[in-house]
């Protein structure tokens, strides 16, 4: 049996083509053992009402803490099925997808697997400003140590390694895949479209979107918790090589190699691929100020994970 489990907040402007997506593709591949769970992360629009109306088969709304690693948990915890699978609210399923992934018999092929994203990009008017796929460079299946905000997973696995973890507010998503890949268990890739995200347009960062705090999960509670993980490495050289420049110059400079120091702002021009503009100066400060406040919290900052006993919800259905 699989467990279609969608979580969201405030997301009702697409919520209703999510759930008659994954009706679609349950018709459609004759998935007759199945079910779909909504969680819902306290909405304050009608996202319950929408879930109520499309009759999905257990609705759960979060009151007093919520974000997407207590959604996905909560659904993990009261699914049936041996098999899960994860999606937003905002995103939509593709019937095709399914006969990839599961078997004649309604089971999971692969212990954990997703596929391509197609997204679609809103401009502030509500408007589709650009449409196109997340990964167009990989036409290939292959295994990668990381996971996304949708994707099947068996329900062993996922209980087994203790679900995500609670005390993400972001990037909950990555440090699950860390802690699979240090277990042997890899995304398996596969080169077909499996999910089509409405989301907003990408906007280049700025110094003022570090208050939100992300880089405090993202790059400091991802990395100190799974500092002993070889797939930790390898995501920081990815995504965080700057970070690493500027650790290694810190540590040059106090032993008199000061002239290395040079390497760090080289290192951010890489990075921002030499735009020398508003645009691409915006990014080089971003990437500055986030890879120094980064240096400074690492060791201070930590965040415990949120008992189990403090998650209140209510059983809507």
């Amino acid at each position: 049996m699989i467990s279609f489990i969608v979580i969201g907040r405030n997301e009702g402007q697409y919520l209703d083509s999510c759930f008659k997506s994954i009706r679609k593709a349950i018709y459609e591949n004759n998935l007759i053992d199945s079910e779909i769970i909504y969680v819902d992360s306290n909405s304050t629009d009608n996202s319950i009402d929408i879930a109520i109306k499309n009759e999905i088969d257990k609705i759960y709304r979060l009151t007093e803490i919520w974000n997407a690693a207590i959604g996905r948990n909560i659904g993990a915890i009261n699914a049936r099925g041996d098999d899960l699978f994860f999606i937003d609210g905002d995103m939509e399923l593709v019937s095709n997808f399914i006969p990839l992934v599961i078997d004649d018999n309604g089971n999971l092929k692969y212990d954990l697997v997703s596929g391509n994203l197609f997204q679609i990009f809103y401009n502030k008017h509500g408007r589709i400003q650009e449409e196109k796929l997340e990964f167009r460079e990989r036409r290939n299946s292959y295994k990668k140590p990381i996971t996304g905000g949708s994707f099947f997973i068996k329900k062993e696995i996922y209980k087994n390694i203790g679900g995500m973890d609670n005390r993400f507010w972001c990037s909950e998503d990555p440090e699950l895949g860390l802690r699979l890949a240090k277990k042997g268990v890899l995304l398996q890739y596969l080169p077909a479209t499996f999910i089509k995200h409405h989301t907003d347009v990408l906007k280049n960062p700025k110094v003022t979107d570090l208050k939100k705090g992300g880089w405090l999960y993202g790059n400091i509670l991802m990395y100190k918790l799974n500092l002993f993980n070889k797939f930790t490495y390898k995501r920081m050289l990815f995504s965080d090589s700057s970070l690493i420049v500027l650790i290694f110059c810190i540590i040059c400079f106090f032993m008199g190699l000061k002239w290395i120091m040079i390497l760090y702002p080289i290192t951010l021009l890489i990075r921002i691929k030499f735009k020398i503009s508003k645009s691409g100066f915006q990014k080089y400060i971003y990437l500055l100020c986030r890879d120094i406040l980064v240096a400074i919290m690492f060791i201070p900052f930590y965040k415990k994970p949120i008992p189990t006993a403090n998650i209140k919800y209510q059983i809507i259905k």
